[in-house]
């Protein structure tokens, strides 16, 4: 059986675990080592899945860190030996891989905005990369970006050169390093999400992020909950239920659906549902919703992969990056927007019926396992 140490972003966020899951039903004939913050261990992991010992490890350190302040000595000590510890590790397995979205994203400074790189080419789906030989090292499911500076691209091509293969998950950011032979791309993983069977009706599922996080502009973040708490007025005049999930406790999903609610007095037809673990429970939402007003990204891919109509509330590139990939026509608002932004806007996708044809994304999101099921067993196809 082949060994795979399988690293993810662990914090009980829904798109990661869902990750977790798919990646671990596709390869189920492996086994699975996974590096897991303790605290978030993902729910119903599959037989084929083990916690890897260096997770206590990591989880301990951390707390240390989180302590003694991630610039101190003592946590540069611990950093050390932490990447001592994985490469002594990853020598013992077939494979390492790296499952994640924003896993190279550049470092924001202050006064300075992020810099645009959305191609304006279509998605080519047909496998181009290659495999290097040099490590076990893989990167299945990112996106590169956001980038502050223009030494953010030279970085990242040293970084990746690191890998055996890299699959990205939208055309801009494969176009930026395609020089690369060893990285492809392919459309997001959760795409290969099967739709739980349930009934569908008139319900708005709203995904919350707190805003806060990826801006200062107090006007923006004004904007933000008050053309939500405006539409779900709208909603709640027609009589039509809206659901308010959060995808992470940890990054404050939570804290803004309680800070929303305080701003609408009747909350009849209101209710929430914070992911805790219960990944088909979010699905079941989403399989059955009749709009989706999306922050996260990952509302936006399950929204759209559910045929709904789909509003994106974009806080960076990558969300923007990915509706280019789809070609989408109907509207959708950055964050710089949002202050100008009516209900009418919100609505449009809705009211007009605009659901994109994601079947090219479906057909292809496999391909984000090919460079690794070439290297464990052999040529493929392409």
């Amino acid at each position: 059986m082949k060994r795979i140490l399988l690293d993810f972003y662990s914090c009980r966020n829904l798109g990661d675990d869902l990750f977790v899951k798919i990646f671990s039903d596709y390869f189920r004939d492996c086994r699975i080592n996974l590096i897991v913050n303790l605290r978030y261990i993902p729910k119903d992991l599959r037989k084929n899945v083990k916690i890897h010992p260096i997770s206590l490890i990591h989880t301990v350190a951390g707390k240390i860190q989180s302590i003694l302040g991630w610039d101190s000595k003592i946590s540069a000590d611990i950093q050390k030996y932490l990447i001592w510890q994985r490469r002594r590790i990853e020598k013992k397995q077939d494979a390492v891989v790296l499952i994640g979205g924003s896993v190279f994203m550049g470092k924001k400074s202050k006064g300075r905005k992020e810099i645009p790189f959305r191609t304006e080419e279509h998605p080519e789906y047909i496998i181009t990369g290659r495999l290097e030989h040099h490590s076990n090292r893989f990167v299945i499911g990112a996106n590169l970006g956001p980038a502050y500076s223009t030494e953010y691209w030279d970085n990242i091509k040293s970084v990746l050169r690191d890998y055996t293969h890299v699959c990205l998950r939208d055309y801009s950011s494969y176009c930026m390093v395609k020089e690369l032979s060893h990285v492809q791309y392919a459309p997001d993983v959760l795409f290969l999400t099967p739709r739980p069977d349930v009934d569908c009706g008139e319900r708005v599922v709203i995904s919350v992020i707190d805003i806060r996080r990826y801006t200062l502009d107090a006007s923006i973040i004004s904007s933000y909950y008050t053309l939500l708490q405006e539409t779900i007025q709208y909603f709640k005049g027609k009589s039509i239920p809206v659901t308010l999930v959060s995808f992470c406790e940890r990054d404050g999903d939570e804290a803004a659906i309680e800070a929303l609610l305080t701003r609408i007095k009747d909350k009849d037809d209101i209710s929430t549902c914070f992911y805790r673990g219960d990944i088909q429970e979010i699905l079941r939402i989403f399989a059955g919703a009749s709009f989706v007003i999306g922050s996260r990204f990952h509302s936006v891919i399950l929204g759209i992969l559910y045929g709904k109509p789909v509003f994106p509330v974009s806080y960076n590139c990558k969300t923007e990056n990915y509706l280019a990939d789809l070609q989408f026509k109907g509207k959708y608002a950055t964050l710089d927007q949002l202050p100008s932004l009516k209900v009418e806007d919100v609505i449009y996708n809705y009211e007009n019926r605009i659901i994109m044809d994601c079947s090219e994304h479906k057909k292809y999101a496999e391909n984000q396992f090919w460079g690794l099921k070439k290297y464990l067993y052999g040529d493929l196809k392409q």
